[in-house]
């Protein structure tokens, strides 16, 4: 006769074959739970996660390791450098754990600290691109853009699909005075990730600052079409635009600008009111001057400015005390000049106006001094002198001297 075990006895036995299993698995389960919170930012439970498995577990280093993290984003620093230094007791060879210690030590301004493990995480692992990433970040820090210069080399030597070291690589040209070399990791930065609205943005200041103006204004739109609320794309463009003399499309990014930025600086508003100056809206170039001269009672050139917008909106006569003021604040600018004498020229004090434009020629001649200056003196009848000074205006470039000159003086070339 077979004997027969109780059923009690055969159930605590399932029981225990069931744990034991269950024992055997829970430690890595665990973990990846932790490091789905971990990913999730809930730094909270995976602390505890993370704290089941190495209770469950103690040599499973990689937990100390994320815990440290969980610690360290907590701000509990402390602990961080606990675990941290747990886990390379528990494997000396763990070189994520030298970098991570290395940012722990930065964190800390412990540059020594830091270099050191960032330097002991390459020499476990010669091929590990993130070490000399924050290596070459730390030099740069230290102002040492040589030798972050060759970790980033060595970085791309490693792994040349990681669009982000170039960019950093790119910056590191850049203050080396590199600008070829710049512009090249740039564009392989958007070769490899074309939605880098960054790469964009720092190469369209590069463009901008050697006047390459067209080549910016391109960069900084596909920065905004990546990113359509970076104010400072819009603010670059806009200049860039201002310089090509597209006033109707600086003013539309300057009026973006306005409209979307708290604490709007007064160059932006005494940029906006050149360009309305430059497409004849004088009474919006007077508003946006006003603006300034509110903020800043001795701006020279927005005191000209506004000047320069009452005499062509007609009222000559409340242009008198800007460009006066404007010249009082500095005697020595010629357009300041060429204004009052143009404001004279309308008012028909001819005498003055002459006396004025040249005095801006004096200073710093101009097409468009001379110009006025022709036809202060066609109406003083003085057609020789008119016609001397409408050559000249002719020959720098004033369109409108080539009509009055044909007009006044018969000269067709």
């Amino acid at each position: 006769m077979v004997a027969t075990l109780p059923l009690k006895r055969i159930l605590m036995l399932c029981f225990m074959f069931i744990t034991s299993q269950l024992m055997s698995q829970t430690a890595n389960e665990m973990y990846d739970q932790g490091a789905k919170y971990l990913s999730d930012k809930k730094y909270k439970e995976a602390i505890e996660m993370y704290t089941k498995v190495i209770n469950k577990s103690p040599y499973f280093y990689e937990a100390y390791y994320d815990r440290a993290k969980c610690y360290a984003a907590t701000a509990r620093q402390t602990e961080a450098f606990a675990d941290i230094e747990t886990a390379l007791k528990k494997n000396p060879k763990y070189h994520q754990a030298f970098l991570y210690l290395g940012e722990l030590y930065l964190e800390k301004a412990d540059k020594k600290n830091a270099l050191l493990n960032f330097s002991k995480a390459i020499e476990i692992k010669p091929n590990y691109t993130d070490a000399y990433v924050a290596r070459a970040a730390f030099y740069e820090t230290q102002n040492k853009p040589e030798l972050s210069l060759l970790d980033y080399n060595k970085a791309i030597e490693i792994n040349s699909k990681r669009d982000d070291v170039y960019y950093l690589r790119a910056n590191i040209h850049r203050k080396l005075g590199n600008e070829k070399q710049a512009l090249s990791d740039y564009q392989k930065v958007i070769e490899l990730n074309p939605k880098n609205s960054k790469v964009f943005f720092d190469r369209g200041l590069l463009y901008q600052n050697h006047a390459q103006y067209a080549n910016a204004i391109k960069d900084f739109t596909a920065n905004i079409q990546l990113e359509s609320t970076n104010k400072e794309a819009y603010r670059h463009r806009a200049d860039c635009f201002l310089k090509l003399k597209k006033h109707v499309d600086a003013i539309s990014d300057y009026s973006w600008l306005i409209l979307n930025k708290k604490d709007v600086e007064t160059d932006v508003f005494f940029n906006r009111a050149v360009c309305y100056n430059n497409v004849s809206d004088f009474v919006a170039a007077i508003k946006d001057f006003t603006k300034v001269i509110m903020k800043e009672h001795s701006n020279y050139a927005a005191l000209n400015g506004r000047a320069y917008a009452y005499i062509r909106n007609a009222k000559a006569q409340q242009a008198i005390p800007d460009i006066n003021k404007a010249i009082q604040l500095q005697p020595n600018q010629a357009d300041a000049y060429l204004t009052r004498g143009i404001m004279n020229l309308e008012m028909k004090k001819f005498d003055l106006a002459l006396e004025d434009l040249t005095k801006s020629i004096k200073i710093s001649p101009s097409g468009e001094a001379y110009f006025y200056r022709g036809a202060v003196k066609d109406l003083m009848k003085d057609k020789n002198g008119a016609c001397q000074d409408l050559t000249k205006a002719r020959d720098m470039g004033n369109e409108e001297a080539v009509e009055k000159l044909r007009r006044l003086c018969g000269k067709i070339d």
